[in-house]
């Protein structure tokens, strides 16, 4: 295998790998929204039922609430930092420099709307900026079209 070959093998790797672990992080930080919304809801219709239950899905010690609970805490944000410089490294390696340009803002917004300012809305939309950065990164055309290339 040529330098280049081995030098765009590494650059694929690490932005699969980067990727992995972001998408990861955004499903189970969105998990736990949704688990916590559902939460409020039926406490509040016990509220107005004068029934009481103190008991909620995420309180239990089910997997699903576990793993929820390991993206959710420090784990989860040293995941997500390592896998945005993953993906960082994977793209500079692959001599992408726009798509990582608007990968590592929309990371930085990502970052920001799952630990710092909790909103689905602001994951939601930087996580399509990513999609969009990775192929960008890897589908010479859709580059052409979005003019990432």
């Amino acid at each position: 295998m040529s330098d280049n070959g081995r030098r765009n093998f590494r650059a694929r790797c690490a932005n699969c790998a980067g990727g992995i672990g972001i998408a990861l992080c955004t499903v189970f930080m969105s998990l736990s929204a949704v688990g916590v919304a559902a939460v409020g809801l039926s406490q509040g219709a016990n509220m107005a039922g004068m029934g009481s239950s103190s008991a909620s899905p995420v309180a239990g010690g089910s997997l699903l609430a576990l793993v929820i609970g390991f993206f959710s805490g420090l784990a989860g944000e040293a995941i997500l930092i390592v896998s945005f410089g993953l993906m960082a490294t994977g793209m500079y390696l692959g001599r992408k420099l726009r798509p990582m340009a608007l990968a590592l803002v929309a990371a930085v917004v990502l970052f920001v709307g799952m630990y710092l300012y909790f909103s689905l809305v602001i994951i939601a939309l930087s996580s399509g900026v990513l999609l969009v950065a990775y192929v960008a990164a890897y589908n010479h055309n859709f580059s052409k079209f979005t003019r990432l290339a």
